[in-house]
């Protein structure tokens, strides 16, 4: 039986794909899986110029309350945001949302056109920072730590192939996204 695995875009059965490892970005919850971290994901709010020339830019946590926010609803808590202040605080910033996808690409099209703040991958959204098309928002604070990792039942199971090809991405630790 393979493992199903819920994707950016859909759920992956490893078995009926003949997949024998998926990428997994976040906190794996099957401990029947190995899963070999990869890379970093570091985690950004950002918002469009336009949206925070309407709206003002936030500078602390009470201000990122306010505006309407751009969540991805795969998430483990997706409508929770959790950030550390430079001075060691936890705070969570929840509520209502504006928007709820289950697709990056989605959140960055709604973000780049103005609709609200959003919380996301920096390998995502990381371009078009640089770009200055969007603004990432209160850089001083701390993001939630995630991970990339290669999942996959077993060695035994799925072959030498994929240790072959996890070992290969450990190059890939040192990586250091755009943010």
């Amino acid at each position: 039986m393979g493992q199903s695995r819920s994707s950016d875009c859909s759920t992956i059965d490893t078995a009926i794909c003949s997949a024998p490892v998926s990428t997994w970005i976040g906190r794996l919850l099957d401990s029947d899986l190995l899963a070999p971290r990869l890379a970093p994901c570091r985690m950004v709010f950002y918002a469009s110029p336009d949206f925070l020339t309407r709206q003002g830019v936030p500078k602390g946590i009470e201000d990122l309350r306010r505006p309407p926010r751009l969540t991805f609803s795969e998430a483990v808590t997706p409508g929770d945001w959790t950030l550390t202040d430079p001075e060691g605080r936890t705070h969570v910033i929840d509520g209502p949302v504006r928007m709820a996808a289950n697709n990056t690409q989605m959140l960055l099209a709604a973000a780049l056109a103005g609709a609200g703040v959003a919380y996301g991958p920096s390998f995502v959204f990381g371009e078009r920072i640089a770009a200055c098309e969007l603004v990432a928002l209160l850089a001083d604070h701390r993001t939630s730590d995630l991970a990339i990792q290669a999942a996959y039942a077993t060695v035994r199971l799925c072959g030498c192939h994929v240790a072959a090809w996890t070992e290969k991405s450990a190059a890939w630790r040192g990586y250091c996204p755009l943010i």
